[in-house]
């Protein structure tokens, strides 16, 4: 019998075996490039299941991945060069081959021998970027602790199981991609990466795949709503669609949902922690973002003062889970991990409002 695809790429389908299989060649190449545990290595590289693959052997190594966006210009590259300072760099950018050396994904992989057993959980396993809403792109350090964390949370806000079938077109150098993909093998559900977003191909998987659950953001979400030929699709496997990384537009969703009969269910995180809330899977508002997913201290304080307003829910997360902190930060003094909404309206019930830390419903920054 064989294996079940984790991962599906256009016409290419890999198994976990497969997939790991194409990690132990990248982690020879890259052990015979000087890579070893405790190193940081640069990743700047498009869709594609190579990415996944890096990612794998670079933590079998022992190594720390630093995701940069390949939407990213060369002054925006060398910025964040400078603050994680990578040792090795692996990719198919011509940007980041252009300032250090680079491992091209486009090589031929050997294979390779199976690599040593899983990382410390209190290993750097990603930096990873903000948006740079406030200014330049900060790196979040996360723990390999904290990345299973938030997939543990993940994972039980949207119920997910063996059985879901995702898509990804966001970029996993993104937290919001990054998690989807992360979720989705952590939990054996079959993701479809795309090399790009294009809404005719992925109307066409969701009817041929039976895709589950599917991810969008605003530009997806009005996509879908404005396809003139929507209704001729069959989305009727769609469990719900997740909106996620950009603010709710209730007009936009509610004619999807009228068009296809498709409900919708926001959610909530940043870089720093990638699940704060999420909605209800049944009856979600979108208007808010649901409520704190267990795990998750959320405090609701004023813009003004500081000080706590309003009605607060609160769960605890547990000792030693989901951390992370800046890259620059000493790693043997992380912040407390909790999230603060700078407004209490719309907090009746522990509803998250729609608008958290000066950010838009649904932002994963």
């Amino acid at each position: 019998m064989s294996e079940p695809a984790a991962l599906v790429f256009e016409e290419r389908r890999f198994s976990l075996p497969e997939l790991d299989a194409l990690a132990n060649g990248l982690a020879a190449a890259l052990t015979r490039r000087g890579v070893s545990a405790g190193q940081r290595v640069a990743i700047m590289a498009s869709n594609r299941p190579e990415f996944v693959a890096a990612m794998r052997a670079i933590w079998g190594l022992g190594a720390t991945a630093v995701l940069i966006s390949p939407a990213w210009k060369r002054d925006e590259v060398v910025h964040a060069l400078a603050l994680t300072d990578p040792a090795h760099a692996v990719g198919d950018q011509p940007v980041l081959a252009g300032l250090m050396p680079m491992l091209h994904l486009d090589e031929p992989i050997a294979p390779g021998e199976p690599m040593a057993g899983p990382p410390p959980p209190g290993a750097d396993a990603v930096l990873v970027f903000s948006s740079g809403t406030t200014g330049l792109p900060k790196a979040v350090r996360h723990t390999h602790a904290a990345l299973h964390e938030a997939v543990r949370h993940w994972r039980n806000a949207l119920r997910l199981t063996r059985q879901d079938r995702i898509q990804v077109a966001t970029p996993p150098s993104h937290i919001l991609g990054l998690l989807n993909v992360l979720t989705a093998l952590c939990t054996g559900a079959c993701v479809r990466l795309h090399p790009r977003f294009d809404i005719d191909r992925m109307l066409h998987h969701i009817e041929n795949d039976r895709i589950t659950v599917e991810m969008a953001v605003a530009p997806i979400a009005l996509a879908i709503a404005s396809h003139p030929k929507l209704e001729s699709y069959d989305l009727s496997s769609l469990r719900f669609i997740m909106w996620g990384a950009t603010p709710v537009s209730p007009t936009v969703a509610e004619t999807v949902t009228r068009r296809t009969g498709v409900g919708w269910v926001p959610a909530y995180g940043t870089t720093e922690l990638p699940v704060i809330a999420c909605g209800p899977l049944e009856g979600a508002r979108l208007d808010a973002v649901g409520r704190p997913v267990p795990g998750v201290d959320l405090r609701v304080v004023s813009l003004a003062t500081g000080e706590p307003v309003g009605p607060e829910r609160s769960e605890r997360s547990r000792p030693g889970q989901c951390r992370s902190w800046p890259a620059t930060c000493p790693p043997r003094r992380p912040p407390r991990r909790c999230a603060t909404a700078g407004t209490g309206r719309g907090m009746s019930a522990g509803w998250t409002p729609a608008v958290v830390c000066g950010s838009p419903t649904g932002s994963k920054r």
